[in-house]
């Protein structure tokens, strides 16, 4: 369905003058509908009817100045029904403000679109929520090209890589509301370097061993309690490289931002799809500009295409595969490499240089190390 509304140009001001609705493939969404405001601040408002997601899916909002050509996903200037945890309804509103992130740029054809993504929410003990959203199986080029810059050796050779199970990712890293929900306390250290100390900010201080526990204790919880046939894991590290992604073959899902240096500073994502700084959508060190003294709280930053929060920076996470300093080559299926110690960290963190923070970068660190810089993340398989 696709519907078109005339909006009034006023100059000075990012104007709008054909507004198209798209409705993405997202399953549930209908009805959308696009106005621009006249009364100078030229908000638009947008709303849609969604059927079918009693338990809440995610919610994605997209914007396209070009026709359909290229894709922007809105940041900071979106309130309303988008993001995770939208549940069934009917004339839902999102609001958007172009004029906060383009004031200058006028858009001829400016189309609009929402999908919907399934998301499986386990309720952790004290109605604590961890949420997911689904990955569909796919294919994707993991590593770093030879050409790309900032690249490390044990990132290549790039494999041509098919997972073939749909799963279902943790939007955020686990935070220390849900490993104390779960464990009830610290296996090591407190995760207080800094001002690292949160409910929403990501557990860290944890060892690959003790993620294995908590994983243990997890799925005796979901099993106790009656959540439905759900197994939680880590992602393998192909799994994990093709959700940081989302799509992409650029060096950060956000772009190459090959304007600025890849150490500690900020700039331009140089992307028409994430447009702004970069520190918009990675934690990362960033010197002489914002300090960044220890991990934040998750979601603070914007996510990528899939809804995935803090996929570059903030915390590192362990994956499943121990660490071999090369990726297989050629075409795999559902790689996992199961070596042992040292295993795989991806992510980048929030003491991190930006090259560190690229969606091909990996490490191997010591299964018994614990440090203020690696957390983790966990994936859900249903059993359908």
């Amino acid at each position: 369905m696709k519907t078109i509304q005339g909006i009034k140009m006023v100059s000075g001001i990012l104007c709008i003058l054909m507004f198209g609705i798209i409705l993405y493939a997202g399953p549930e969404v209908s009805n959308v509908q696009a106005s621009q405001r006249m009364d100078g601040s030229m908000v638009v408002d947008i709303s849609y009817d969604l059927v079918g997601a009693d338990e809440g899916v995610l919610v994605i909002f997209e914007v396209s100045p070009d026709g359909g050509a290229t894709w922007r996903i809105p940041g900071k200037n979106v309130t309303g029904d988008a993001g995770p945890g939208i549940i069934s309804g009917e004339n839902l509103q999102i609001t958007w403000n172009p004029g906060e992130v383009v004031p200058d740029e006028y858009w001829l054809n400016c189309l609009v679109r929402i999908s919907a993504r399934d998301m499986l929410t386990i309720m952790l003990p004290g109605n604590v929520p961890m949420e997911f959203v689904k990955i569909s199986a796919g294919s994707f080029i993991m590593g770093s090209p030879e050409t790309e810059r900032g690249r490390l050796d044990w990132e290549g050779p790039q494999t041509f890589v098919t997972l073939t199970e749909d799963y279902y990712m943790g939007i955020y890293p686990v935070t220390q509301a849900q490993w104390l929900a779960i464990k009830g306390d610290w296996p090591n250290d407190p995760p207080q370097y800094g001002s690292g100390l949160g409910d929403n900010k990501p557990a860290f201080n944890i060892n690959w061993d003790d993620t294995q526990d908590f994983l243990t204790f997890l799925n005796f919880h979901i099993n106790s309690t009656e959540q439905g046939e759900i197994t939680v894991d880590l992602p393998t590290e192909a799994q994990w490289e093709y959700a940081c992604r989302a799509g992409t073959t650029t060096r950060f899902f956000f772009g190459d931002s090959l304007s600025v240096d890849d150490e500690d500073t900020d700039g331009p994502t140089d992307s028409v799809v994430y447009p702004g700084i970069r520190s918009d959508y990675m934690w990362f060190v960033s010197y002489p500009g914002m300090q960044r003294p220890s991990p934040r709280a998750v979601g603070t930053t914007l996510p990528n295409a899939f809804g995935l929060y803090d996929m570059s920076g903030n915390i590192s996470e362990w994956v499943k595969d121990g660490f071999i300093p090369e990726l297989p080559g050629g075409s795999v299926t559902d790689p996992l490499s199961e070596g042992g110690s040292p295993y795989v960290v991806r992510g980048g963190h929030w003491n991190s240089n930006a090259r560190f923070c690229r969606s091909a970068y990996r490490t191997g660190v010591l299964g018994e190390n614990a440090s203020d810089t690696v957390g983790f993340r966990i994936i859900a398989v249903r059993e359908e």
